[in-house]
């Protein structure tokens, strides 16, 4: 069984003493540690031992010996320290018999449950020896010595032993000695004034020079304890003028201490730092600030209107600044500063001028609706349809930073409007005159409208995009050289003829849309340079969609059946990428076009029900020409499955559509 045992020492690592398990502490009166034994998660359980006196932690792959059952290629026996004062361990293991190699492995980390193999100590035999009558001390040992202050983990684990018999994969372990360091009180950190001081724990002495002119009559130093201390002396402000200050870490719990000579002294040379640490100007740090600069120069917006404040940060505590504030834009402000020596002296000056006034006043884009207008120079052509009332319209309309538009809001376009456009000079203008037209933006025919985009495709009125600027006529053998439009087209080659190389490109979050008068069936194909899942909407419910992988065509296809106007939407779900490319649309007519009835006396059909109010003999076929259903009352359609069907009566033929 897979298993791994923790023995945590801290229980047994007392101060200043060692230690130390071998084969005698597993004896049949042996009883778990309590809590400081940590069980893997599929239990580990203690057996009788053998009774040959060799036999010591047995890594056994049969379990034949009633010991500790651990499988030495994958199990293992691990201790870990919890303590920080070890200063060394010591292994005892052989093999189980025969010649074999098998190599403990020690680690270190700074968590203490953690095991760790990055440092590997390897005995140069291994444990290549007979085990035969090995007495409870003897084998190979190894010892390690981890870096000091650090907490480790140790594993002892048999493995690649030869030859191939019932315990080849078997180690024993006779004694496992952990030495520790005495663990005493002491002072670890030292600072005064700011300053930290140098400890040498060996010699308990404590050093640190304060700056020029301090005054050390009164100086109450931080002190930072370790080891075992729980309290120091003396505390409060003491005077180092005169001599070391002997300090004393005592440990509260048995008496403990170690007394330590603090010497503080103040330099005698005065500080020359005559550097800021930082320079700003209205709270904030001066673009490009570095202490070895003394010169800024800081453009301020043109609307800014007060005097810019300057403050400052000196490097050195003993040093003093004078700062000048400016007085007017263009204007400088400076930071004089003197060293302690009152010798070093650096200006700092900083220079403040105003950007000139904007002069740009374009109209980038201007919007009614989803209606983009088409910009031609300070022309605006926006189409909307036949039915807009245009006398109560609200444009969106995108301008040039900084700059100004008039008029705002709604406005009545039954005529073209004029939008002067003013720059932040209050001067530069531009006026853009916005026609707005009516025209019918839906497909028409004639039928079937079949193309696959060739170079110089102009984008229909009744083909255009939910969001704004979404789609766009790309020729890859033109400007439009990169992303998908360059990869595939409708036939899912590269095309080496430009006149049929061109496509439909859909950004990213937008959707395609076609208005057509009527449709039977809709065929698309598009693709992308990443996976997509592509979606076909009619009257915005969905119908199909398709998912593909990059630079692979996508067909999406749809029987409509509609004799009316009908809205058809193509997007992607994903929100992120390059969008997709269109490379072939098919608009078929509606089937059975020549039917054009949609009602008869006394015969209606709402979408759901069929309703008789003559009562005729009425019969239901599908576009098969199958009757499915036949009745002189009231017909419900929606158990039936969406699409075409024709109603014969004694008053003619009536064609409907079902969709759910």
């Amino acid at each position: 069984m897979a298993v791994s045992l923790f023995l945590l020492l801290s229980a047994w690592c007392v101060n200043g003493q060692t230690f130390t398990w071998d084969k005698s502490e597993l004896t049949t009166a042996w009883v778990e540690p309590g809590p400081t034994v940590v069980k893997a998660a599929n239990g580990v359980t203690l057996e009788q031992l053998g009774t040959t006196p060799t036999v010591g932690l047995y890594f056994d792959v049969n379990n034949t010996n009633n010991t500790l059952a651990l499988n030495g290629t994958s199990d293992a026996l691990t201790i870990t320290s919890a303590t920080d004062n070890i200063t060394s361990i010591k292994i005892t293991y052989s093999a189980n018999s025969g010649t074999k190699t098998a190599n403990p492995f020690l680690g270190y980390n700074s968590t203490p449950t953690a095991m760790g193999s990055s440092t590997i100590p390897v005995p140069t035999n291994g444990c290549e020896m007979n085990a035969t009558g090995v007495a409870g001390t003897t084998g190979v040992q190894v010892t390690y010595t981890p870096p000091a202050g650090t907490k480790f983990a140790i594993l002892v684990r048999g493995f690649g032993c030869t030859p191939a018999a019932a315990n080849v994969n078997t180690i024993r372990v006779y004694r496992i000695e952990v030495f520790t360091a005495p663990n005493t009180p002491t002072i670890t950190a030292f600072n005064a004034s700011g300053v930290e001081a140098t400890i040498n724990q060996t010699n308990k002495t404590i050093t640190a020079e304060l700056p020029y002119g301090t005054n050390l009559t009164a100086i109450t130093p931080t002190v930072t304890l370790g080891g075992t201390a729980t309290s120091y002396s003396p505390t409060g402000a003491q005077d180092f003028s005169t001599g070391a200050v002997t300090y004393t870490a005592t440990n509260s719990g048995d008496g403990s201490s170690s007394s330590y000579a603090a010497t503080l002294t103040a330099s005698t040379i005065a500080s020359n730092d005559a550097t800021l640490s930082d320079l700003k100007v209205d709270g904030a740090t001066v673009a490009g600030y570095a202490p070895a600069t003394l010169t800024y120069d800081v453009a301020l917006p043109y609307s800014y209107s007060d005097i810019p404040v300057v403050s400052a940060t000196i490097n050195n505590a003993a040093a003093k600044t004078v700062i000048v504030q400016p007085t007017a834009v263009p204007g400088s402000g400076t930071v004089t500063v003197t060293a302690q020596d009152n010798t070093t002296i650096k200006i700092y000056t900083v220079n403040f001028t105003r950007i000139p006034a904007s002069t740009a006043c374009d109209l980038t884009s201007f919007s009614i609706g989803n209606k983009a207008g088409v910009i031609t120079d300070q022309n605006i052509l926006v189409k909307m349809e036949l039915a807009t009332d245009v006398t109560n319209l609200t444009p969106v309309v995108t301008i040039a930073n900084l700059a100004t538009y008039t008029p705002l809001g709604a406005k009545n376009f039954s005529s073209p409007v004029n939008y002067v456009v003013t720059a932040q000079d209050g001067v530069t203008q531009k006026t853009y005159s916005v026609t707005v037209q009516l025209v019918d933006m839906k497909f028409t025919g004639p039928y079937p409208y079949e193309t696959v985009f060739p170079t110089g495709y102009q984008i229909p009125d009744w083909m255009s995009s939910s969001t704004l600027g979404g789609i766009s006529f790309s020729d890859p053998y033109g400007s439009g050289t990169t992303g998908s439009d360059k990869i595939l087209w409708y036939d899912n080659q590269v095309e080496t003829d430009a006149a049929i190389a061109s496509v439909i490109r859909i950004s990213t979050g937008a959707s395609i849309e076609f208005n057509v008068s009527k449709c039977s069936t809709i065929t698309a194909k598009l693709s992308s340079t990443g996976t997509r899942t592509y979606q076909l909407f009619v009257n915005d419910i969905l119908k199909t969609s398709s998912s593909t992988a990059k630079n692979t065509i996508a067909t999406l296809t749809y029987d409509v059946n509609l004799n009316e106007p009908t809205k058809i939407s193509i997007n992607t779900l994903e929100t992120t990428g390059v969008g997709a490319t269109l490379g072939y649309l098919k608009i078929e007519g509606p089937i059975a076009e020549g039917l054009t009835q949609t009602q008869l006396p006394g015969i209606m059909f709402d979408g759901q029900t069929i309703h008789n109010n003559n009562h005729l003999n009425l019969q239901v076929f599908d576009a098969t020409g199958r009757m499915v259903l036949s009745s002189n009352q009231n017909i419900l359609m929606n158990t039936s499955p969406e699409g075409l069907y024709l109603v014969k009566s004694s008053a003619g033929i009536l064609k409907i559509v079902l969709q759910k």
